[in-house]
């Protein structure tokens, strides 16, 4: 179940003219390590597990809290590998992107002159509509292109249930669009599988291992993936109603590939200091060239109000563990974030912010 968005509308990031970003002298590293510890530890204390990286320029800061395990018999790790939800939508995304950079896809690409077969309602949706939510693809679909409601957005009925590439096509032909093309913005899981199979279709690779060789390898990510990666780390369980849930490696669910439902839209598996690292590849990394970058970013950032530069704050879930991004490129900045109980939230996000820019003038 993916619910969280990867572009969170944030009220404590509402949109406002940027300012430099020197304009905001950022606390000494150490303070905010510090502050950010006693937040997690305060939330730890009502029964939280969490998992938590700072980083700023190249100083950073990793710390666990909680347990690992349901029961509460093994201590979490900073190094622990959980299910990054929606965060998944930012590798497909920046998959993409490397498509664009090399030339052998356009954002103005239409659904019609990548596959022939599909309905004629469908032809003219483009590859950026895809990426900004804005192809009227609803959301979850079933069986015949059924859109799903919400109580049928679970784990074992949806993210997990055997879907086939052909059978998600089909399905895509089949819905009814919830809107014209490109006039709206509405969520949709399926559109960012409906781009997993825009890469595949157009890179003649499978699509975790484009994903694998062109971002999460030239980013340092070796931890992240469905199955093409290093599965050392320890894995974190899936905590719901005071039982365990599992973890889908364990669990043996991907042992024929993941889901459709699923591909490109949710459920790889990462850890904290992975997506540390690619946040640092956005900055200035050698994922993209610098056109590139910038057009990414442009699709993934804003202005942070409170923080007074560009900023983004992505989020993942499935509905048990959560997962966030506060980055904050200009100033060299990336708080993330997880927690792995499904009655537990994260701290509230203004407060991550408050400790991230404490003059802001937001704060109060």
């Amino acid at each position: 179940m993916k619910r969280f968005d990867w572009k969170l509308a944030m009220t404590a990031m509402a949109a406002c003219a940027a300012v430099p970003a020197d304009a905001q002298a950022p606390q000494g590293f150490d303070a905010t390590a510090a502050a950010i510890d006693r937040l997690f530890k305060a939330a730890e204390a009502i029964g939280g597990s969490y998992i938590v990286m700072y980083r700023a320029g190249d100083r950073s800061l990793a710390r666990a809290y909680g347990s690992l395990d349901c029961a509460g018999r093994r201590r979490m790790t900073e190094d622990a590998l959980f299910d990054g939800g929606s965060l998944t939508k930012l590798f497909t995304a920046a998959a993409v992107f490397k498509l664009v950079e090399n030339g052998k896809l356009k954002l103005d690409d239409r659904l019609g002159d990548i596959f022939p077969d599909i309905a004629p309602d469908k032809r003219a949706i483009t590859v950026a509509q895809l990426l900004a939510h804005r192809s009227g693809i609803p959301n979850f679909l079933g069986h015949g292109g059924r859109a799903l409601p919400e109580s049928e957005w679970t784990i074992e009925g949806y993210d997990y249930a055997p879907v086939s590439r052909a059978e998600l096509l089909s399905r895509v032909s089949a819905a009814p669009l919830q809107f014209q093309p490109g006039t709206k913005d509405a969520y949709s899981n399926t559109g960012f599988s409906l781009l997993a199979a825009v890469i595949e279709t157009v890179s003649g690779e499978p699509y975790e291992a484009y994903v694998r060789r062109t971002v999460l390898i030239p980013a340092g990510m070796q931890k992240t993936g469905y199955l093409l990666m290093d599965r050392t780390a320890p894995v974190t369980q899936q905590c719901r109603d005071g039982r365990s849930w599992g973890d889908p490696l364990s669990r043996g669910v991907w042992k024929d590939g993941p889901s459709w439902n699923l591909i490109g839209a949710g459920g790889m598996m990462t850890t904290v200091g992975d997506l540390q690292r690619f946040t640092a590849a956005i900055e200035d990394g050698p994922l993209f060239r610098p056109d590139i970058r910038e057009r990414f970013q442009q699709m993934t950032y804003g202005a942070s109000a409170r923080c007074r530069t560009s900023s983004a704050a992505l989020g993942g879930s499935n509905g048990m563990t959560r997962s966030l991004i506060l980055h904050l490129p200009r100033r060299r900045e990336a708080l993330v974030s997880v927690a792995t109980r499904r009655e537990r939230a994260l701290p509230r996000e203004s407060d991550m912010l408050a400790i991230l820019c404490p003059d802001s003038p937001g704060r109060r």
